[in-house]
């Protein structure tokens, strides 16, 4: 195993939210509107984690083309990522479709549509993982979630679509960390099962 994967601490963070305005999240489906929420298989709402991974990359100016904690791909070069950000399912959603029109350049109505939204106050855990490997220089990644929990909670990180209308904002409820120092080899083994 090359000395640079080799994983020598695991950190986990369970973050609780609550939805503080209403989500937009668009599966690209018109069953109930022109513009459903998205679901899996099972009929459950979520919110990709990539797309929460792609807000955090945004907020904290982390350029895909450049090295960093949350991996980077450039041509034929790249990295993988140490940081796995969940997909967020939201607990007993209420869902409602809500009149949008969308406006020419004069401010004059092009077209009206309408969308299906996640109502304030949908409860959902977001999980985070970062895997430290030796010989790797990062980010601190304490501070990293530092600022990302920060930003969410002033409502600087939004979730889903519209965001610019006051959509995706979100309440953290409670966070809970776990990290596993992996310093002998029995631990090492025991944690890559």
């Amino acid at each position: 195993m090359k000395k640079s994967w080799e994983i020598i601490e695991r950190k986990y963070y369970a973050i609780e939210i609550k939805l503080a305005s209403p989500l937009c999240v668009s599966s690209g489906l018109d069953e109930y509107s022109d513009s459903d929420v998205l679901r899996n298989g099972s009929g459950e709402l979520f919110v990709p984690g990539t797309s929460i991974a792609g807000a955090f990359r945004n907020y904290l100016l982390f350029d895909k083309d450049q090295a960093g904690m949350m991996g980077f791909s450039k041509n034929q070069d790249g990295e993988m990522s140490s940081v796995f950000v969940s997909d967020l399912y939201l607990k007993q959603p209420i869902t409602t479709i809500r009149d949008f029109v969308s406006l020419k350049e004069n401010r004059r109505v092009e077209n009206k549509f309408d969308m299906e939204v996640v109502e304030t106050g949908a409860e959902g855990t977001l999980f985070l993982q970062y895997v430290k490997r030796r010989n790797r220089q990062e980010e601190d990644f304490d501070g990293v979630v530092a600022k990302l929990l920060w930003g969410m909670q002033q409502g600087e990180i939004r979730l889903g679509s519209k965001k610019n209308r006051g959509f995706g904002r979100v309440e953290l409820k409670r966070v809970f960390e776990k990290c596993f120092v992996i310093d002998d080899i029995e631990v090492r083994k025991k944690s890559l099962v």
